[in-house]
């Protein structure tokens, strides 16, 4: 297994960073900074059991995230300062 960052191990899940936080908050599970060990990662899907990799949902929510990010773009190019 490898080290994985905060937002591929939320991919996994289907769910955003921000929720894994919440997850991680909720379960007292402190990380440090930086990749999360593959001891670590073992750790969380004890807790929240391991996703299936490739899930549908998941590039959904991949999907999404994208649109939304392309759309807050778009409304800030789209303000006028006068």
């Amino acid at each position: 297994m490898a080290f994985k960052t905060r937002q591929q191990l939320a991919d996994e899940f289907g769910v955003s960073v921000r929720t894994l936080y919440r997850w991680l908050t909720k379960w007292n599970v402190n990380l440090p900074g930086g990749l999360i060990r593959p001891s670590d990662q073992d750790a969380i899907y004890r807790m929240a059991g391991k996703p299936e990799h490739d899930s549908p949902k998941s590039e959904e929510h991949k999907t999404d995230r994208a649109e939304r990010k392309r759309n807050r773009n778009k409304k800030r190019s789209d303000r006028s300062y006068s």
